[in-house]
């Protein structure tokens, strides 16, 4: 099992996942005027509510636009932020394997392994 975390513009969407399957979906409004800790806060404690429920979890994954540095993703445009520390949940939860990721790129490879260009071939770039 894993849970995967959609930090976008306008919400945060936090999902059990289970063999590319969506098995539970949460989700809560933000707003540009919310404060990072507001942010790091939800999460926190829907990850903590999601492992009391399911004990079986070996990935947290973040998605968010903006580029990783460290624990950290920087320069988050939609949500006028330019650093968010996961830094403390990491530690919080270090016997899963934590992983941050652009959302751009985790969307495409999400296609590619489970959705619309899973069956495509890809073209050859020999010459």
């Amino acid at each position: 099992m894993k849970i995967g975390i959609d930090l976008g513009g306008s919400h945060i969407g936090v999902s059990l996942i289970n063999n590319g399957k969506i098995i539970e979906k949460i989700e809560k409004e933000i707003y540009k005027s919310e404060l990072e800790e507001t942010i790091l806060n939800y999460i926190d404690e829907t990850i903590s509510a999601i492992i009391k429920e399911e004990k079986n979890i070996d990935l947290i994954g973040i998605a968010t636009p903006g580029y990783i540095q460290g624990n950290c993703m920087r320069h988050l445009v939609n949500l006028g932020i330019d650093k968010l520390d996961f830094s403390e949940i990491i530690e919080k939860y270090k016997t899963i394997q934590f992983k941050i990721r652009n959302d751009s790129k985790m969307a495409a490879l999400a296609e590619k392994k489970y959705g619309a260009l899973k069956t495509m071939m890809m073209p050859c770039s020999c010459a």
